[in-house]
């Protein structure tokens, strides 16, 4: 590609964190590197909104589109990266590949695997290459987690189990989101905050050779009302005053999955959605990895799982206790991104790509291999 290379978005948001995750999550890293990227192009639903991210967000390189036909053809764009809901995200990732574009999509990739299948063809047919953000496997915590297993401190890998705590849905939704309450939209909590704590766990120790799971969906009527998510709250302070639908929930809170890994490591997860949101130790998260010397554990106290200041590493063998510190370079190359450097995971996809970096880059190919592991969890789980 071009070098810098031009970017262009498909829903870039102006709404704030967390509605608008693309403009908080990728934005930051692209605008401060300038030698490496350059915003060329906005594509939103209308050119009134595609004109008002531009100003809103000063990127006074990039032209206001609203047809997808005159974006994914301007030869100003390099690399097309798409921030809108998963239910769209097949038909605008196939237009860009069909015509030789690299494509950089958030995750989910799609709501199943025949359409990443299809995605994965054309961009081999094309020879472009292929970025979904399953954001795990670059983080600074795997990366540490990995240099401690292969140091070798706790011998050989022999069992693994990672417990994780979920924010309960709710008893009421918001109709723009009722995909979340879906198993089979692809969107579901399995799909957008399981996988990522999944793709670092197989990253870290391998894939499952074979494994069981089971689904439980407690909480199953959720009052949806067509209002804004930010007002929810207010609404539930008198839940007959607005109007609303009962949804029955099809996605699950309760997610057990056991089996053992290639090269017969025994392993379990277990995701948890309740009232409580963390164990009686006031975590969310606690990993496990047992060795034939020692044990390490992973702990987190608040925050998306592995993606917390709260995240700590330590590993235990004969008796004493190491703890490795995880360097989350809040201060460094991603300090765009300040206390919220949890975030810069698309920046560090980023940076791999113009730096032409293969390790912890998530390809579709990749992405179908995760999604496929989730399709596998859900027909098991039934």
């Amino acid at each position: 590609m071009a070098t810098p290379i031009r970017v262009g978005f498909i829903g870039l948001s102006t709404q704030p964190f967390p509605q608008g995750w693309t403009c908080a999550t990728h934005l930051p890293y692209l605008k401060a590197n300038p030698e490496k990227y350059q915003i060329t192009a906005v594509l939103n639903s209308t050119l009134q909104s595609s004109q008002k991210a531009i100003q809103q967000f000063s990127l006074d390189s990039a032209q206001p589109l609203a047809d997808l036909e005159s974006f994914v053809s301007s030869s100003d764009i390099d690399l097309v990266v798409i921030g809108v809901e998963v239910a769209q995200h097949h038909r605008f990732a196939k237009a860009a590949l069909e015509h030789g574009k690299e494509v950089f999509c958030e995750w989910p990739l799609t709501k199943n695997s025949a359409e990443m299948k299809e995605l994965i063809a054309i961009a081999e047919a094309k020879g472009v290459k292929t970025y979904t953000c399953l954001e795990t496997p670059l983080l600074p915590v795997v990366s540490k987690l990995r240099e401690v297993l292969s140091s070798g401190r706790i011998g050989e890998v022999i069992a693994t189990n990672l417990y994780a705590c979920l924010p309960p849905t709710g008893p009421a939704w918001n109709e723009h989101a009722i995909f979340y309450l879906d198993i089979q939209s692809g969107q579901s909590p399995l799909h957008c905050r399981v996988a990522h704590p999944i793709e670092a766990f197989c990253r870290t120790l391998g894939e499952f050779e074979s494994f069981k799971s089971i689904l439980s969906t407690h909480q199953r009527s959720i009052r949806v009302y067509d209002v804004p998510v930010a007002e929810l709250g207010e609404v539930m302070k008198d839940p007959e005053a607005k109007p609303y639908r009962i949804v029955e929930r099809t996605a699950p809170d309760m997610i057990l999955v056991q089996g053992k890994l290639v090269g017969g490591v025994v392993a379990g997860l277990h995701f948890s959605t309740g009232a409580g949101q963390t164990d009686a130790d006031g975590r969310n998260l606690r990993w496990i990895i047992s060795g034939t010397e020692g044990d390490i554990q992973v702990t987190q106290t608040q925050g998306p799982l592995l993606r917390d200041f709260s995240v700590e590493i330590k590993a235990v063998r004969g008796g004493e206790t190491e703890k490795f510190a995880v360097d989350w370079e809040e201060k460094g190359e991603y300090g765009m991104f300040g206390e919220h450097v949890m975030l810069a995971t698309p920046g560090r996809h980023y940076k791999a790509i113009a730096e032409g970096a293969q390790d912890g880059i998530v390809s579709f190919k990749d992405g179908l291999r995760r999604h496929e592991m989730l399709e596998q969890i859900v027909a098991g789980g039934k």
